[in-house]
């Protein structure tokens, strides 16, 4: 029978003296435990898998040394521990193939021999020959009852690329991506990152985005409810996000509504992060973890039906095809339909698969095949005039669509990738390689709505001006005059290419442990938008007034004045090339880590608008470095405790004509955007995992701010506005107290301010939030958990001016959950108190009935 070893050099290799760690390790075959524990310490070890494979060892938790944790998962098993002297490495010896044990004689010969080890390469062979031994008496038999099945359905691999999630305690979070772009632990990571595992997504019921991410400081939702857009730390989102690692954009409307059931976990990175991420937003970002095949099979099915009219059924299967000594080859299977409505009545209907093929060898080595359909249709809410305090217009109502865009939108996407993970030796060093080549089509179809300029009235017949003019105020409106309202009929293609190659490994240089990481990327996008317009006012009125609305509002029929015309025709090619390298240096036992990085991007983007004959072909170029400079100090050693600074920046070419002819820009390209931020901050990761969280203070600035302007004449413009500047605090913290009780706390505070010093339209400057879940574990009430949740936004800006601010939004959540054997049952309310709430608008104050309340049954089944 093949052996393959696994050799793993880790930070802590070269430490001059031992150092306690938090171990989670739960009892489990000798070839899995291992692996974790060279994950969790970070310490080399060799040991021949089919040698010592079925054998159990022993649960370890608590913090311990490296050589401490080993003694107690092998105590009593019949497999003895080899140290290197002068390197500190480990080997493990399994048991004889001709003898039960050793004699003390032998051990002694043994210990001799071991002595006279030099290096990893002397101890792997010793090991496999059987020749090396250490000075114990006689192992008892091996524990024979099988491992507990503790999060067994993970996938652990020792690639650096994939998340390892067996150490999540309740909501908490101890490793990620997001800090390196290969899996670390995030306490010794100088950048804020939160993650939402699976158990708190599955608790709280989401499938979108949006409503998400809402549980982490400074954050929050914006744009239609379809869209599923957010903002972080006062910046929405460009459209740009993430998964393992890698871009993945959309393009335009709908880009980040993408069905939660095709991810495992979501990983928040906040503020600018070009070396790792390039061209992001300097809020922060989203990096979406995908489901994997499982090493064991499991399926998994369930069924929900919401107050909404909502019906939506989940599937969630993986399979191992075969299993033998050279490896494993498995699929999974993801996916979600749904026929629903949102709150405002428009559908929400989505179809998604994700097909997944995987095989993993015995080494470490990975390839992977991996698929994504997704058909959404979906509608932006329905708008309502109010004034300044929510109050809704005299005789108007839930129901009217008063001037909204209640568009139907057709999202079609779909996502081919495969890859491939090879892991070596590099002159003794533990490195890895990876390749992904990725390909997406999104394709678009959007009917908009009634909307345009009309004109408003006093209730004497004064003229006060149009609705890009002035603002709502229930007692000064009396009626109002269509100028022209618009319908349209919007197209957009979107297809992109994405080459990625990552490289790591870790040595020792310059008196530290070196963890470098670089990767190449080229990427390739062409997006083509047509916008086809029909000019229209409702069939026999010139003017009428707000209190005398029609009974048959609902079936106006348009008449068409002058016809249809194209509008818009543009074709956008897209291609950048971009290199970065970085490199963290740990001191002093892990106790101190310095980073530093780079990526240097090299772009072009050509456009061409055929609307007009013989349009120009507008080419940009570009190129610029992003920088990054951290650190991390862990004054303890037990280092559960970790202050951090972090400096980075981020560079955002922007390509977009500015085509509208009333702007003073018309013609020109606008021009790129520099982002940076500083970042001081404090960690923690406490009780083996079961209290991690992040205290932050950050200040980021962006140059060339695009925003949009009201002229005097009512026309809106894009301008750039110099550099705005966002500052604030942020609080971010999971516990699992005991057993029974979990929770997760995020607070932010933040100021985001335009270039004259104004409040950002819609970003709130303080959220809180708090998810509490309490498991009953006796009794008759054995596998019943309820999930509390409290979310909330005070002070927004209601216009680009701030002359008002929207009420405060305060939702409540409550979910009854109850699971027993391959059973779950769960009961979500979502807005339990039915809340209302009010948003802003650079025009009129509005109110945006999305969040009614609505309660979800779901039944499903795992077997």
């Amino acid at each position: 029978m093949a052996l393959v070893w696994f050799c793993v050099l880790a930070c802590g290799l070269l430490g001059a003296v031992p150092v306690r760690k938090p171990y989670q390790i739960p009892a489990a075959d000798a070839a899995l435990s291992l692996k974790l524990f060279s994950d969790q310490s970070g310490e080399a070890i060799v040991f021949p898998v089919e040698r010592v494979r079925g054998i159990i060892t022993h649960a370890v938790e608590g913090a311990f040394t490296a050589r401490e944790a080993l003694d107690r998962m092998l105590a009593a098993t019949p497999l003895s521990i080899v140290e290197d002297p002068t390197t500190g490495a480990f080997a493990i010896r399994p048991p004889s193939r001709t003898a039960a044990g050793a004699s003390s004689a032998s051990s002694s010969t043994a210990m001799n021999t071991t002595k006279k080890a030099r290096n990893i390469l002397q101890l792997a062979m010793l090991a496999l020959l059987g020749e090396v031994g250490v000075a114990q008496t006689a192992p008892a038999p091996a524990p024979t009852t099988p491992a507990p099945d503790v999060k067994s359905e993970e996938m652990i691999e020792l690639s650096p690329f994939v998340v390892n999630t067996i150490g999540d305690k309740g909501y908490g979070t101890s490793s990620g991506l997001g800090g390196t772009r290969i899996n670390q632990a995030l306490i010794d990571s100088s950048m804020s990152i939160t993650n939402l595992n699976k158990e708190f997504l599955e608790d709280i019921g989401f499938t979108q985005l949006s409503d998400q991410v809402q549980f982490v400081s400074g954050m929050s939702s914006t744009g239609a409810q379809a869209d599923g857009r957010y903002a972080t730390r006062g910046r929405q989102s460009s459209g740009s996000n993430f998964r393992d690692g890698m871009s993945e954009s959309f393009g335009v409307n709908s880009t980040e509504q993408v069905d939660g059931a095709l991810f495992d976990r979501i990983e928040v990175i906040k503020g600018p992060a070009g070396v790792l991420f390039g061209q992001m937003d300097i809020g922060g970002t989203v990096n979406r973890i995908s489901k994997r095949p499982l090493p064991t099979n499991k399926t998994t099915i369930g069924t929900s039906y919401n107050t909404l009219g909502t019906v939506r059924t989940d599937l969630d299967t993986s399979q191992v095809l075969f299993s033998n000594a050279k490896g494993k080859l498995a699929f999974r299977v993801a996916g979600a339909w749904q026929d629903g409505e949102s709150d405002d009545g428009s559908p929400d209907d989505r179809r998604a698969i994700n097909p997944s093929l995987q095989y993993q060898s015995n080494k470490g080595d990975t390839a992977w095949l991996y698929y994504i359909f997704q058909h959404v249709k979906s509608a932006t809410r329905d708008t309502i005039p109010g004034d300044k305090s929510g109050k809704l217009f005299p005789f108007m109502g839930p129901g009217y669509r008063m001037f909204g865009d209640n568009s139907d939108r057709y999202d079609n996407r779909r996502i081919y990738e495969a890859g491939y993970t090879k892991k070596f030796l590099l002159f003794g060093a533990e490195s890895a390689f990876r390749i992904v080549a990725r390909t997406l089509d999104n394709d678009q179809d959007r009917d908009n709505g009634a909307q345009g300029n009309y004109n408003i009235f006093s209730p004497t017949g004064a003229l006060l001006g149009t609705n890009a003019t002035v603002l709502w105020d229930n007692i000064t409106v009396g009626r109002m005059d269509w100028a022209g309202l618009i319908k349209s009929k919007q197209w957009v293609s979107v297809h992109g290419d994405v080459i990625n190659t990552d490289f790591s490994t870790k040595f020792r240089l310059l008196g530290g442990q070196n963890t470098l990481f670089t990767y190449v990327e080229v990427d390739k996008q062409k997006t083509r938008v047509v916008l086809i317009e029909t000019q229209t006012r409702p069939a026999g009125f010139a003017r009428w007034p707000i209190f005398q609305l029609p009974p048959n509002w609902d079936n106006f029929v348009w008449e068409p004045a002058g016809g249809a015309r194209i509008t818009g025709n543009s074709h956008t090619a897209k291609t950048n090339q971009s290199f970065a390298i970085q490199d963290s240096i740990s001191y002093w036992n892990n106790r101190i880590i310095l980073t530093a990085g780079g990526r240097y991007d090299d772009g072009e983007s050509k456009s061409r608008n055929y609307l007009t004959a013989g349009a120009p072909l507008v080419t940009s170029t570009y190129s610029n470095w992003s920088s990054k400079y951290g650190l991390v100090v862990k004054p303890f050693s037990s280092q559960t405790l970790a202050f951090f600074y972090n400096r980075s920046n981020t560079f955002l070419p922007v390509s977009t004509l500015d085509n509208n002819v009333n702007s003073p820009t018309f013609g020109k390209i606008f021009p790129h955007q520099i982002g940076e931020g500083d970042e001081y901050g404090a960690k923690v990761d406490m009780l083996n995992s079961r209290i991690v969280g992040s205290a932050v203070y950050f200040d980021s600035s962006l140059t060339n701010q695009l925003i949009d302007v009201v002229t005097p004449t009512g026309f809106t413009i894009r301008q750039p506005l110099g550099k705005v500047n966002t500052r604030g605090y942020e609080l971010d913290l999971s516990a699992k107290v005991s057993s029974q009780i979990t929770f997760m706390v995020a607070f932010s505070k933040l100021k985001a301010l335009t270039l004259t010093g104004i409040p950002l339209r819609g970003n709130p400057q303080r959220t809180f939030s708090l998810v509490g879940k309490y498991s009953f574990q006796q009794r008759m009430l054995k596998g019943l958990s309820i999930v509390a949740g409290y979310r909330s936004a005070f002070k927004r800006a209601g216009d680009a001016t701030a002359s008002f601010y929207t009420p405060d939004l305060e939702l409540y959540n409550l979910n009854l959950i109850y699971a027993r054997k391959n059973w779950r049952a769960q009961i979500s309310i979502d807005n339990l108190m039915d809340s209302t709430e009010v948003t802003g608008s650079i025009n009129v104050a509005r109110i945006d009935l999305y969040s009614k309340r609505n309660v979800t049954f779901k039944l499903s089944r795992s077997f």
